[in-house]
């Protein structure tokens, strides 16, 4: 039970940082740095983007994981 609840937390973090991302930090850089001119810019960006979720996706899972096994041998 455990292992599905540290995946559960990662991809309900990865899922809030996607919306936040296409929602409100994305459209923010476009008008910002004007990126409608240059659709590939845009995409780059976009893909940047959801590497940074991947990467805040791993950590997590990757940090739950270690707190649970922390706590199983303290007990």
């Amino acid at each position: 039970m455990n292992k599905s609840k540290n995946w559960l937390t990662g991809v309900l973090c990865l899922f809030v940082w996607m919306g936040l991302w296409k929602f409100i930090l994305l459209p923010f850089l476009v008008k910002v740095f004007e990126l409608n001119d240059s659709l590939a810019l845009y995409n780059l960006t976009d893909l940047f983007g959801y590497l940074i979720g991947g990467f805040l996706f791993a950590f997590i899972s990757i940090r739950i994981k270690k707190t649970s096994v922390n706590k199983k041998t303290t007990l």
